[in-house]
């Protein structure tokens, strides 16, 4: 099942994007790639993501936006969304779990290749 899933990868760090899409590209997933949260909300519609890994600092619209923006849509409300950030504090995760995201992850305490298995692990849980 795994093997035909998206992953849009919303980020404007340039290093993380390549990391990301070597790692999900091995597992044979289809990648996508948005540098904001407003490229997000429309490579959602057109993309058709099994699952959205979004950080949350970005410029023109940080991903908490584009989170609550996804979820008022009626279109891609039911979109699994994955918050992926540096900030590390328990009141964002909690926001970000409230505005509808499925998981929040903090980027340093995982490396990419962990990152795309829990992306994996908890896809297959709601899935």
């Amino acid at each position: 099942m795994s093997d035909s899933w998206k992953v849009l990868i919303v980020e404007d760090d340039e290093v993380l994007v390549k990391m990301y899409r070597k790692k999900f590209e091995a597992l044979g997933w289809e990648v996508d790639v948005a540098r904001n949260g407003k490229e997000g909300l429309v490579k959602i519609k057109s993309f058709r993501p099994t699952v959205v890994l979004m950080d949350i600092m970005m410029p023109e619209m940080d991903g908490m936006t584009a989170l609550q923006q996804a979820k008022a849509d009626p279109e891609i409300k039911d979109t699994h969304i994955i918050m992926l950030t540096n900030l590390s504090t328990a009141d964002d995760a909690v926001e970000a779990m409230k505005c509808g995201a499925l998981d929040y992850m903090v980027k340093s305490d995982y490396t990419p290749s962990q990152v795309v298995e829990k992306v994996k692990k908890v896809l297959e849980s709601k899935i």
